[in-house]
């Protein structure tokens, strides 16, 4: 959890039977550096969750809780590793439900690309050595906390994208293993865990980190002028396209999102193309998948509902649904913009939000309003929530056209050894 777990009050879950547990784990460099051998294999920061897991199997009775009945949820980064959670054999068993929110393994963020290299230049911007990777560990190690994670900015080369340069990776084979193979492949050969999954995305994730772009007109002005060359981090396909294709992969998506029309003009559609990539076809590819291969029933839904208080749009200029805003109607949150709304229509959403949870987790989804993904294969079948009664919460299926167009790009995504090793 990044910042600590006091943001995420337990408020508006008290008057139900569950125990909200919440933990933290290492991020950037701490969390996520490796050295691609057995030196530092890496994926740290998630192997301090399944610590955390299997604590909470070993001991949640003393709390009331149920060893047997345990759910796993996460927002961005945090559905991700719900998601990691699911296809690692290390966390098979402890844990019967998860929550996968704005996030997941097939997104372009989550897995990293050139993960040796990255350890190598940070270890060569603290002053160690870079050949021999037990004498670079050890070098890194006296060094302090601060200033390894301070370095983390040299991998984000515009405003703060890609977002996430230190993140999981494929390990060397060991018993310890977390991420044994590439995500895609487990999730096709069958090997993830089969339990409910309940995927969820906002109307406009773009806004993060869209939202502080389309605000500035200096930044809007260079990502016109520096397309071909900031797309690639904005959109996280650095690493994963050849530089000679790079430019025609941006006036791709540039013809797609935004037509014949001036960056300045286009802020919707910048939005638009930022949520698509960076979080909407990953999750609906993952949904898709699981809906499709495995027996356990998986549920989705799009939060639409405009609150009075939303957090992460960066932007009065833009009026909608950011990444992480339904979060707010589910856990009483401490952040500078305050906990959801005081009228009685964000209430009602938060209680709606809340029995969602506490209905996926005992298996007691009302099927007058949920559908199994299964059933609106091969489209994608979700709930649209923008409100707080069941007309304003409508089923729909969508078609995959800005799925096909995103593969059409031939990202070599799910792939350990990338393309090319300059960062």
């Amino acid at each position: 959890m990044f910042l600590s777990g006091k943001p995420f009050g337990p408020e508006y879950l008290m008057d139900k039977q569950v125990v909200l547990v919440t933990l933290n784990y290492r991020l950037g460099p701490l969390g996520f550096l490796s050295t691609e051998d057995s030196i530092v294999p890496g994926n740290n920061g998630l192997k301090d969750q399944l610590l955390a897991l299997k604590w909470v199997r070993r001991n949640i009775d003393k709390f009331g809780g149920d060893p047997n009945r345990i759910s796993l949820a996460g927002t961005s980064a945090g559905g991700a590793s719900v998601h990691f959670h699911v296809l690692s054999p290390q966390s098979k068993g402890l844990f019967t439900h998860g929550i996968i929110m704005s996030g997941t393994v097939l997104n372009p963020w989550p897995m990293t690309e050139n993960a040796l290299e990255k350890t190598k230049r940070l270890s060569s911007e603290l002053g160690c050595p870079t050949l021999n990777t037990a004498e670079m560990v050890d070098c890194l190690r006296t060094r302090p906390a601060d200033q390894i994670v301070g370095k983390s900015k040299l991998f984000i080369p515009w405003v703060y994208n890609p977002f996430t340069p230190f993140g999981p990776v494929v390990e060397t084979p060991n018993p310890t293993s977390f991420i044994q193979t590439e995500p895609l492949d487990t999730i096709l050969s069958k090997e993830a865990s089969d339990i409910p999954l309940l995927f969820s995305y906002a109307a406009d994730e773009g806004l993060y980190p869209g939202g502080e772009i389309i605000s500035n007109e200096k930044l809007l002005a260079e990502l016109d002028s520096r397309w071909a060359e900031l797309l690639p981090h904005l959109l996280d396909y650095n690493f994963t396209t050849p530089q000679n294709r790079q430019k025609e992969v941006a006036d791709s998506i540039r013809s797609f999102y935004l037509g014949n029309k001036d960056v300045s003009n286009s802020r919707a559609e910048i939005i638009q193309m930022i949520g698509d990539r960076l979080f909407v076809v990953g999750i609906r590819e993952s949904a898709r998948l699981h809906a499709e291969l495995y027996r356990s029933p998986s549920y989705a839904y799009v939060f639409q509902f405009k609150g009075l208080k939303r957090g992460f749009m960066n932007t009065n200029i833009f009026d909608g649904v950011s990444h992480c805003d339904d979060l707010a109607y589910i856990f009483k949150k401490e952040f500078p913009w305050g906990p959801i709304g005081s009228d009685e229509e964000s209430k009602k959403v938060s209680r709606f939000m809340v029995d969602t949870w506490i209905n996926f987790i005992t298996d007691s989804m009302d099927t007058t309003n949920w559908l199994d993904l299964k059933q609106s294969l091969p489209g994608f079948g979700y709930l649209e929530i923008s409100g707080s009664s069941r007309a304003s919460n409508l089923f729909k299926v969508d078609k995959k056209d800005a799925e096909d167009f995103w593969r059409s790009l031939r990202f070599q995504e799910n792939m350990q050894k990338r393309i090319h090793s300059e960062l």
